[in-house]
């Protein structure tokens, strides 16, 4: 198993990070999180804003406490069952995240193939002189 987060909104918006969940997965705004958001852009999100931890039935997003809070919706949680593919907010108005769980056979998938280039116009043959 693996946690893909792909940031959405925010100063980092574009941005995917691929987690190992054995243990607890950091995010916020310091240095030492997994999930690291934009210290200077970002100033919904707190250093240590929330977590991502496994348990017995599952994967669940936890506030830390945080200032501004966490959003899945409109409703703050203090946390929250992982699904497949669930988007969260950090802050009310703060960056979204899109928070994906992945078997190990899709996360090792090979990505699908550039699509084939079309081949070059035959040229003329020359004639003899």
């Amino acid at each position: 198993m693996q946690i893909w987060v792909d940031i959405v909104s925010g100063g980092r918006a574009g941005q995917r990070i691929e987690c190992d969940p054995k243990a607890p997965i950091r995010l916020g705004r310091r240095p030492d999180c997994h999930v690291q958001l934009d210290a200077y852009k970002d100033l919904d999100v707190s250093g240590h804003h929330a977590e991502i931890r496994a348990e017995a039935d599952g994967y669940y997003l936890i506030d830390n406490g945080s200032a501004n809070g966490t959003y899945f919706g409109s409703a703050r949680i203090d946390r929250l069952k992982l699904g497949a593919d669930q988007t969260i907010a950090l802050g009310s108005n703060g960056p979204r995240l899109r928070i994906y769980l992945v078997q190990a056979q899709q996360a090792a998938a090979p990505q699908p193939a550039a699509a084939p280039q079309p081949a070059a116009a035959p040229q003329p043959a020359a004639t003899p002189a």
